[in-house]
């Protein structure tokens, strides 16, 4: 369904969230129905963590056949409407940074641009300096335990307690319960 021309507006989403908030009874208009159901399919495709969003915007492009602007703004809707959200993971986000300039680096050899390659390098080196080889440990290398010998004394004997067990014993046993 083509869309007409028209903004998206703060308005369409209050009316998406409301009409989710009461199981479908608010009423959509077209437009938002298909608005809708565009945060949808982002949504589904910003929760799959092996996605970028330049990934997703290109999804939504090819699905919906939309420009890239509006494919970011119908991300953002997603984001608004079902509180989509990405959590920043450092070491993936920089473990990517550098496959990315590894790749860049490789087409300017191939394309014989020494100087970009050897500047693209440079950068790498840095983001090799941020990553770690070894995750750091949480806890110290070295535990201490401290176990005080605090010792309390019985109230009772060992031989009181053995002949309370023998009398309640016996009265068990005289009560015929056993």
């Amino acid at each position: 369904m083509d869309l007409p021309a028209k903004r998206y507006k703060q308005d369409h989403i209050d009316a998406i969230v409301r009409h989710i908030e009461s199981d479908g009874e608010y009423e959509l208009t077209e437009f938002q129905k298909e608005l809708m159901f565009r945060a949808q399919f982002a949504d589904e495709k910003c929760r799959d963590p092996k996605n970028s969003k330049e990934q997703i915007a290109n999804f939504i492009k090819n699905r919906f056949e939309v420009s890239r602007d509006t494919a970011f703004r119908i991300i953002g809707y997603a984001e608004a409407i079902y509180s989509t959200s990405r959590p920043l993971h450092k070491l993936y986000e920089i473990q990517n940074r550098i496959e990315y300039l590894k790749k860049k680096i490789h087409e300017c050899y191939v394309d014989k641009l020494f100087y970009e390659a050897a500047q693209l390098e440079k950068v790498l080196f840095n983001y090799y300096k941020i990553y770690p080889e070894v995750k750091e440990r949480r806890s110290p290398k070295n535990i201490t335990y401290n176990i005080q010998m605090n010792f309390q004394e019985p109230e009772i004997s060992v031989n009181e307690a053995l002949d309370n067990a023998d009398e309640i014993i016996k009265s068990i046993e005289d009560k015929e319960q056993w």
